[in-house]
């Protein structure tokens, strides 16, 4: 009885266990650039400037989390002021339609590539379908910064999710709006920054193969506490019948 009792404890440890880790399994990234490498530049953004980088998803849909963006010479006085929003492709130009809004990013102080990471957290829980679209950084009211980007004469741009990428295309805005000045940086070299999120499961009515193994176990836990309670009860049972 009690090894019985020992077993199905260790049993409800691992379904626990598994159940912390499945969840924790769907945190990923999106696309990003920060595992680029050698040398990097930036252009200095001063106030009301905003520049934007396109990217495309591929064959599935995510939930927006955050966003990882590699900065430098962030001047203090963009604050809240910050503006970080994913808008729509329209013909490889930058969209009006907004996708996802993010709060004013965080400097982690990690330093990258030239720069340091600064995290943003999404808004809500934006989904990403597959398609083309561009990521937009702007400090206005007062504040400058440089987003950092891949020196092609030094460097070498990696994709971290090949299934989906950051596009070389980039779009600047100094007041007159994101227009045909569009331009492409040669070699592959792009911004570095990472989206972060989850995958959005596939309706395809076939559950994922952790729900699959975490179902077992606790249909096992199930069969093992009713026989445990089982045995305990049938001695007196027994015991009652007898004349």
């Amino acid at each position: 009885m009690r090894s019985l009792l020992r077993y199905a404890t260790r049993l409800l440890a691992a379904t626990a266990l598994l159940g912390f880790a499945a969840n924790s399994l769907h945190a990923a990234t999106i696309l990003g650039s920060l595992n680029s490498t050698g040398t990097t530049a930036a252009e200095s953004f001063g106030p009301n400037a905003f520049v934007a980088n396109q990217f495309t998803i591929t064959g599935q849909s995510w939930t927006l989390t955050s966003l990882d963006l590699v900065l430098s010479n962030v001047s203090s006085s963009p604050g809240p002021s910050w503006n970080l929003y994913i808008v729509n492709d329209n013909a490889g130009n930058p969209g009006s339609t907004v996708v996802a809004n993010f709060n004013a990013p965080n400097n982690t102080t990690t330093p990258l590539l030239g720069g340091t990471v600064w995290n943003a957290p999404v808004i809500g829980s934006p989904v990403l379908a597959p398609g083309t679209y561009w990521l937009i950084v702007g400090a206005p009211g007062g504040g400058s910064f440089e987003w950092r980007y891949i020196n092609p004469s030094g460097g070498t741009a990696n994709q971290e999710n090949t299934s989906n990428s950051v596009n070389d295309l980039y779009a600047f805005d100094t007041g007159s709006g994101f227009g045909p000045s569009t331009s492409r940086r040669p070699g592959n070299d792009f911004h570095l920054f990472r989206l972060n999120g989850d995958p959005v499961p596939l309706d395809n009515g076939v559950p994922e193969p952790s729900m699959v193994v975490l179902g077992g176990l606790t249909l096992s836990l199930g069969v093992l506490v009713q026989y445990a309670r089982r045995r305990n009860r049938v001695p007196a049972e027994l015991g009652s019948s007898q004349p």
